[in-house]
């Protein structure tokens, strides 16, 4: 859903950069495996005295040192065996990873944040498709919408929830323009939760048709059932529109038995302003 058009600069100039930015590693890699399979082969000469899993675990512990190590920016401390077993089988880079992933914009693994893309008030979970992994400083840079277009360039949106980029587009997109537009012209201001570029209305529209759509035609749904058929992220937002809607005739609701079910209605209208922002100021 987020196409590159919507990218004020080239991504080819970024992935550019990352290339070149490898290929420099190239060197240090090789000296490193040179370094290791000497140490290895040391290793392997006095191996026979010990066992197995002895064996496999010292070298576990060279592979960590060479490579891993330094991913983490801070000295190195040589881990326990204890901490080795945990991580066997899990692979160390892994391991690292998880605990001190870094920044998806800098590279900046050394304090990083959770950041929702999709606010908690819309609904937008803690899973992984829902989250940017920043540093301090980009989680606010981002939470503000001051991101710089190069910035925005660097964010992998791919990977994220058809949610997540919806609101990308919807919201994030037309803010962080706005802050572009006064860079442009060498001003700015603050933009308020409810400025209109910063706006989450335009996501709200999205969201009540994705329910809508659901219904379509006239056949009833369990109402529990709904919140199975539309993305996770808009379960709780789906809450509202149905009531909303059911409110205002765009769809009914009846019992059978204990269930409650809900269909269209014979004529139910198009969706119109006036039913999004009424969702809207709910969720707000």
């Amino acid at each position: 859903m987020i196409s590159e058009s919507m990218f004020p600069v080239p991504h080819d100039k970024v992935e550019l950069e990352q290339t070149v930015s490898l290929l420099e590693k190239l060197p240090a890699c090789k000296a490193k495996l040179r370094s290791l399979e000497l140490e290895i082969d040391r290793f392997a000469k006095s191996a026979a005295s010990v066992s197995p899993y002895a064996a496999a675990i010292g070298i576990e512990y060279m592979i960590y040192r060479a490579f891993y190590a330094e991913l983490e920016d801070r000295p190195f401390q040589a881990p326990t065996e204890d901490e080795l077993r945990r991580l066997s089988g899990d692979w160390h880079i892994g391991v690292i990873r998880r605990r001190n992933m870094p920044c998806e914009i800098c590279g900046e693994n050394r304090s990083t944040d959770r950041c929702h893309i999709m606010p908690n008030h819309l609904g937008g979970s803690a899973m992984n498709a829902n989250l940017l992994i920043l540093c301090p400083t980009h989680h606010r840079l981002f939470d503000r919408h001051m991101l710089s277009r190069a910035e925005f360039a660097r964010i992998d949106w791919s990977n994220k929830s058809d949610a997540a980029q919806a609101y990308v587009k919807a919201v994030i997109l037309n803010a962080q323009k706005s802050f572009w537009r006064q860079i442009d012209q060498q001003r700015y201001e603050s933009l308020g939760e409810y400025h209109e570029d910063a706006s989450s209305l335009p996501f709200v529209r999205y969201a009540t048709e994705q329910v809508l759509n659901v219904f379509s035609d006239s056949r009833p749904i369990p109402r529990a059932k709904v919140y199975d058929l539309v993305s996770p992220e808009l379960r709780e937002l789906a809450k509202r529109v149905i009531d909303t809607m059911v409110k205002h005739r765009y769809l009914q609701q009846k019992r059978k038995g204990s269930i409650n079910m809900v269909a269209r209605t014979d004529d139910c209208p198009e969706i119109d302003d006036h039913i999004v922002h009424r969702i809207w100021q709910q969720v707000s």
